[in-house]
Formats: structure tokens, C-alpha cells, sequence
């Protein structure tokens, strides 16, 4: 019987990516760090693993994140984002992009946004 990946699995994949990326690591560097493949972190980040308890204390530990952070939101609870931002701040060019945004200047961050409503259908 295949597994089925449930929207909790793939809330905390997200969180895993996105704390991977926050902390500036590869996937090789985080396997390393705990023993595991670079491939086993890429099946943990897509939700086709679960992660146990123990692995999910060590990346914790490893991002300098409390566990409870990787289920905030997953049940409606904590400050739930909406997927599109998830996903955003889950891919390398969207946590780049708000890095250096929330360094620019007011009248930078109009430009990029006018930028980016232009090119989009986005109000």
C-alpha cells in the first residue's frame, strides 16, 4: 500500500526547506551534519519521508529552531501563512528577493512592488 503524503507532511517539508534555506545550508551541508544523504534531506523537504521525532529535534537544534516551529500553522493554529507565501519564502530566488527588500528604502520596496504589478496580474 503506497504512503499517502498528508497536508501535515507536506507543511512540515516546507518548514524544512524553508529553515535550510533561512540558515543559508545545502542539502548536502544538513546531511552531513546529521549523518544522512544529501538525498534523504530532499525526501524530507518534499514530504515523500516523514521525519522522526529524533531527526526532527536535530534539525531543530542544527536551524536554531524550537520543534513546535515546523507544525506553527499547520492546524489553523499560530500565524498561518497562505500557500503562496509559503511557497515564496520555500524556493531560493523568494527568500533572496525578501532578504533584500526589507533592506531597501520605502521608495525602493513602491518601485519593486509597481515592477512586480506590472509584470503580473496581481492588484
Amino acid at each position: 500500500m503506497a504512503k499517502t503524503i498528508t497536508s501535515t507532511d507536506r507543511h512540515v517539508a516546507g518548514r524544512i526547506r524553508q529553515a535550510r534555506l533561512m540558515a543559508g545550508m545545502t542539502q548536502e551541508a544538513t546531511g552531513d551534519a546529521l549523518g544522512l544523504t544529501f538525498q534523504q534531506i530532499q525526501k524530507y523537504e518534499k514530504g515523500t519521508n516523514r521525519v522522526g521525532s529524533g531527526k526532527l529535534a536535530a534539525l531543530a537544534k542544527l536551524y536554531g529552531k524550537p520543534v513546535a516551529w515546523f507544525f506553527e500553522g499547520v492546524d489553523g493554529s499560530g500565524d498561518a501563512a497562505p500557500d503562496y507565501v509559503t511557497e515564496f519564502v520555500t524556493s531560493r530566488d523568494g527568500l533572496t528577493l525578501a532578504k533584500c527588500f526589507s533592506k531597501m528604502t520605502p521608495a525602493a520596496r513602491r518601485t519593486v512592488v509597481e515592477l512586480c504589478r506590472a509584470h503580473t496580474k496581481v492588484a
